[in-house]
């Protein structure tokens, strides 16, 4: 018998089967509960097996019992969400989403790219409203700005294609902000 913890509840297991002839058994079976596959085909199921680290089915309790053999661990799930894991390294996930709302800037081969895209921008947006951008990367541009401040540009012709409305684009790397004259304005910034 196996006791395991699982979302704060204490489970214990106690029966194992001899998988069917013919199926690789299961490392880890999750059972009786309500998966979320992301699959529009089967957008949800009861149980999964998983060999070597990897899903190998997804189904009903009924579809994944011939996957249980006597060293597969099975776990269940009394009813509760499975849902597939967020697995990221470090890429701020909710910025991910917020950044996908504004100007993408990753794409810019210089700041005159830039500027053209703030200026489309204008032309669907009402006056005053904010332009929001984010990605640019001074270091990847094919040529320095003119005029610039250490390589990074100046907010003039910036300014000059959004003068009703104010503008932020913040570095690839969060650390760093161009914004226009307008922007400025409204946050009190003079000489």
């Amino acid at each position: 018998m196996k006791i395991l913890r699982l979302f704060g509840t204490i489970t214990i297991l106690g029966f194992f089967f001899e998988c069917s002839p013919g199926v690789k058994q299961a490392d880890l079976i999750l059972r009786n509960g309500r998966i979320v596959t992301v699959d529009e085909a089967r957008p949800d199921a009861q149980a999964l097996a998983v060999r070597d680290g990897l899903i190998t089915a997804v189904g009903t309790e009924e579809e994944i019992l011939p996957f249980i053999g006597a060293r597969t661990e099975v776990i269940d799930l009394q009813g509760k969400l499975g849902i597939p894991g967020f697995i990221e390294s470090h890429g701020h996930f909710l910025s991910l989403g917020r950044t996908k709302l504004r100007l993408d800037l990753t794409g810019a081969k210089r700041w005159d790219d830039i500027v053209h895209m703030v200026e489309q921008a204008t032309e669907k947006v009402r006056t005053g409203r904010w332009i929001l951008g984010r990605g640019w990367h001074q270091e990847k541009w094919d040529r320095v700005p003119s005029p610039n401040a250490d390589g990074y540009p100046i907010h003039h012709a910036l300014s000059d294609v959004s003068p009703d409305n104010p503008v932020y684009l913040t570095h690839a790397s969060g650390h760093a902000c161009i914004a226009n004259a307008k922007a400025m304005e409204l946050a009190g910034v003079t000489k």
